[in-house]
């Protein structure tokens, strides 16, 4: 990239409205509670102890645990790596090795809106979708929508 095309993304960066920590935890608190997670997690999140939903097989789904040091110093890296906040992860076992969807609120305040529509569906029989980061451990994580559940008091990956 030259010089010229970076100073084009330092300037758009510039006009955007970014949240400071506290208004990206009380947005991500607003999801959680939309998402009913359970209260007990939120006041962790808040002191700034993350929670990992996972689904043991599929009775089992939703079900809450903290993250590891070694899950936790993936999501530090990610959120400075990328300038958001991770506020819920969900961990999904697959035949491919285990996968972590990462829940977020960015910096960037104008991309609220849109998360909000995509988390919340006109019909509630249909599953919310989030922007979330999945890290599978190698070089196929990557930023995209998943389909998204409440149940157990967390959360569960269905799509």
């Amino acid at each position: 990239m030259n010089e010229t095309n970076e100073n084009i993304f330092l300037e758009e960066e510039e006009e955007q409205e970014l949240a400071t920590r506290e208004e990206m935890i009380a947005e991500a608190v607003e999801r959680m509670n939309f998402l009913s997670i359970t209260e007990q997690a939120i006041e962790e999140f808040r002191n700034g102890k993350l929670n990992k939903s996972e689904r043991l097989d599929g009775v089992f789904r939703g079900i809450l645990y903290w993250l590891t040091e070694e899950e936790q110093k993936h999501v530090t890296e990610f959120e400075k790596e990328h300038g958001c906040l991770v506020y819920h992860v969900i961990l999904t076992h697959t035949k491919f090795g285990d996968w972590y969807t990462y829940l977020y609120v960015t910096r960037a305040k104008e991309e609220w809106v849109f998360d909000w529509e995509d988390l919340s569906p006109i019909d509630r029989e249909e599953e919310a979708y989030v922007m979330a980061y999945v890290y599978t451990g190698d070089y196929n994580s990557e930023f995209g929508s998943v389909g998204i559940e409440p149940v157990n008091g967390g959360v569960d990956r269905v799509a």
